[in-house]
């Protein structure tokens, strides 16, 4: 015998016959632990829609594409000299930072007031 408890009544305790598992004759509520279990079993989206070797030539592609571009700042940066490419970096972190943290807020903060 199995007892199970449904997550959203703490006092209803449910028994099922190993047979009746076996069989796969239990009738699941969307709250039970047995339908949250089997709904983990399932694959999600991307697992269903992409096959293995998809995926690892989009994390390839994407990891290169910020490897070429990590190679050729440097190769810039040693061209420009210490004083120019600080300043550049120093530039370009002061204007992530001013867009991260005070415009992409107001821009969402305009958004829902229109709302």
């Amino acid at each position: 015998m199995l007892s199970l408890q449904s997550l959203d009544d703490e006092e209803n305790y449910v028994e099922y016959d190993d047979i009746d598992i076996l069989l796969g004759e239990i009738y699941l509520d969307p709250g039970s632990i047995e339908a949250v279990a089997e709904k983990e079993k399932q694959p999600s989206r991307l697992q269903h829609c992409c096959n293995k070797s998809l995926l690892i030539t989009a994390w390839t592609v994407a990891n290169l594409g910020v490897f070429v571009s990590a190679f050729f700042v440097i190769l810039y940066s040693m061209e420009w000299g210490a004083d120019k490419s600080n300043s550049w970096l120093i530039s370009y972190l002061l204007s992530f930072v001013e867009n991260a943290f005070l415009a992409d807020p107001i821009k969402v903060w305009n958004e829902i007031i229109r709302v």
